[in-house]
């Protein structure tokens, strides 16, 4: 009977591992629709030359999505400028701040668990 259990945990290890493999190689997003990645030199030239429409701040990642006058879209790395909205604000940019994503404490529980659980089922079976 342990060794039916054993056998059983092992593939369902490698299944696991299968498809965390296969999540990481097959999840990538697309390089053709990705957006474009401006250094924040170009990022405050185009706001001061009257270029950008929007601006989407995500201050838990420090990054900003950018929506040119023409449609095309950018992810700039922010600097920690104290001047950038004053700068936004003063040609007319709309800004938006993106909320925080939180995880649900459920989550964070089985993340969390979910590994030593894993390996001390193949320590006993």
């Amino acid at each position: 009977m342990k060794k039916r259990w054993r056998n059983a945990g092992l593939y369902v290890l490698l299944a696991v591992v299968v498809i965390a493999v296969g999540t990481a190689f097959l999840d990538r997003p697309d390089p053709a629709n990705a957006p474009r990645t401006l250094r924040y030199s170009d990022f405050v030239e185009a706001v001061e030359g009257n270029e950008v429409s929007r601006v989407l701040i995500a201050p838990d990642r420090g990054t900003a999505q950018v929506v040119e006058n023409n449609g095309q879209r950018a992810v700039v790395n922010l600097a920690p400028d104290k001047d950038l909205l004053k700068l936004l604000e003063d040609h007319k940019v709309d800004i938006a701040v993106e909320p925080s994503r939180q995880a649900q404490p459920w989550q964070q529980a089985i993340g969390s668990l979910i590994f030593p659980l894993l390996l001390l089922g193949g320590l006993f079976f």
